[in-house]
């Protein structure tokens, strides 16, 4: 672990940097500054609305830019306790712009951090680029993502090739901030004209105040640069939750097993975490979770799920199914889901990065994202609250009784080819080792199940239900003709059957 500066020794010291106040014209020698030594963590990620490179290549390994090969996107600061990641330093513009940027040094009591990188103009003709619509080349000014409070500046130095004006930067208590107000003026050229292949180099101090740890974002036209601050002594969550000290079983068995890192046994040192923004709700009501990376690595595969802890089992509730990309995490990042929880059929929403769940009955949740370190998951409890699920017919569902028997018959089966239709035959069993609950029979994919379990009764020996061959294999599985399962109490078998019953 490399030194951190401790916050008594630094709060007497005062330092400013100065820079000329003015950059008259663009330069016309590009210049060369052989960086310092780098860190040697490594972090890599996406920018959203953006296009990212595959990063820089062997071809930037000329004199002075060896550092571009295998860039530092994550420095721990040596002024105070604070790490601090840049979540993508390279992409594409819209106009056939390539931006990279990494770090070349940390801060110290010397120095501010360094970022270092280029702006080239991938074109075969001359191109004037609209800088202030690019992030991390014009657009230089972050604030931060949701709660929180500061900012974060890239002051570009008298060796950034678009600079007009070089703002002083000062340490004073620790951390190094600007010197004067942020609204002094555009620090950077609007419009940059470039010739094909030309290179322009962006150099710049990061700085920031009150160096909050939190996600900011430099925004532009073209897409979002993100970076992220985090405690370097303290990376968990602070605060006390409502589920301390409960142990919970791992979710799954054998080599479906997955281990999680949950919210409620993170501590201050636990670097990956999902947290809620409640753990207590009530049904029909809205609750986020937040998956945070406060570590150098990169964080895969992410994708977010919901299970319901009953009598110490879990049960998949859903998203019935996901993307199959591989999504990551990067260091720094956050990511953001939402859960609208109904006792009832849900309200439909197109809120971005939400999953809205209808027929949820009261109980113990598991939030999981993947994005585990050191384990498979990070995830978070809640408690809902509210009455438990009455399981019901799906709509336009009719039924007939025959004494001891029910059928069923689905609008999809009255709306199918004759070779789409099946039947689900539902009758007791004298034992059943599987389990299923209200929340999982009640969802989209069991729709035959649900209509079945809905007419069961104590004076019902067997319930048919008509309905179409995809719902029936949704139900006994798609190489299977049965399947058994406890229900409330009770064994049942469910078959599938092409003929009349």
């Amino acid at each position: 672990m490399r030194r951190r500066a401790l916050l008594s020794a630094l709060a007497g010291g005062s330092v400013t940097l100065s820079g000329c106040s003015v950059l008259s014209s663009r330069s016309d020698e590009r210049s060369t500054v052989t960086p310092a030594p780098v860190p040697d963590e490594t972090g890599d990620g996406s920018v959203p609305n953006g296009t990212d490179t595959d990063g820089p290549t062997t071809d930037d390994a000329t004199p002075g830019n060896e550092w571009l090969i295998d860039p530092t996107r994550v420095v721990e600061l040596e002024t105070g306790p604070r790490t601090v990641a840049l979540h993508s330093g390279s992409f594409h513009t819209h106009d056939a712009g390539t931006v990279v940027l990494a770090f070349d040094r940390t801060a110290t009591a010397d120095h501010p951090a360094r970022l270092r990188g280029y702006l080239e103009n991938g074109n075969d003709f001359e191109h004037t680029f609209h800088t202030e619509e690019i992030p991390g080349v014009g657009a230089v000014h972050a604030d931060p993502v949701g709660r929180g409070d500061g900012s974060l500046h890239l002051v570009p130095t008298e060796h950034n090739d678009l600079a007009e004006t070089v703002p002083d930067v000062t340490r004073s208590g620790g951390y190094w901030s600007l010197e004067g107000p942020r609204d002094v003026g555009p620090w950077m050229a609007e419009t940059y004209r470039m010739d094909p292949g030309e290179r322009a180099l962006l150099e710049y101090h990061l700085v920031g105040e009150p160096w909050a740890a939190g996600a900011y974002e430099f925004s532009g036209d073209e897409a979002v640069l993100r970076a992220g601050v985090w405690n370097a002594d303290s990376p968990g969550p602070d605060g006390d939750s409502r589920f301390d000290g409960r142990s919970v079983p791992s979710i799954g068995s054998g080599e479906d097993e997955m281990t999680v890192t949950w919210y409620h046994e993170a501590d201050a040192d636990t670097r990956a975490f999902v947290r809620p923004s409640t753990e207590r709700l009530e049904l029909n009501g809205r609750a986020e979770f937040e998956a945070i990376n406060h570590s150098p690595e990169e964080l895969r595969c992410g994708h977010w799920y919901l299970h319901k802890l009953v009598d110490g089992e879990w049960f998949f509730v859903g998203p019935a199914s996901h993307t199959a990309d591989c999504r990551a995490l990067t260091p720094g990042d956050r990511k953001q889901w939402v859960l609208r929880a109904y006792g009832g059929e849900a309200v439909p929403s197109d809120e971005h990065a939400t999953h809205t769940a209808g027929y949820l009955g009261g109980g113990t949740y598991g939030v999981v994202a993947g994005y585990g370190l050191g384990t498979d998951n990070s995830g978070a409890l809640v408690e809902l609250v509210g009455d438990s699920v009455e399981v019901v017919p799906t709509d336009g569902a009719s039924a007939e009784r025959d004494d001891g028997a029910v059928t069923v018959t689905t609008e999809w089966y009255d709306e199918a080819e004759p070779s789409e239709r099946d039947r689900l035959v539902l009758t007791r069993a004298e034992e059943a080792g599987e389990r299923l609950i209200a929340e999982v029979v009640m969802r989209e994919r069991n729709r035959a199940l649900r209509n079945a379990l809905a007419r069961a009764a104590d004076d019902v020996e067997r319930v048919v239900v008509r309905t179409v061959e995809h719902a029936v294999d949704d139900a006994v599985g798609y190489d299977s003709d049965r399947r058994r399962f406890r229900f409330r109490g009770r064994a049942y078998e469910a078959r599938r059957s092409a003929g009349e019953d």
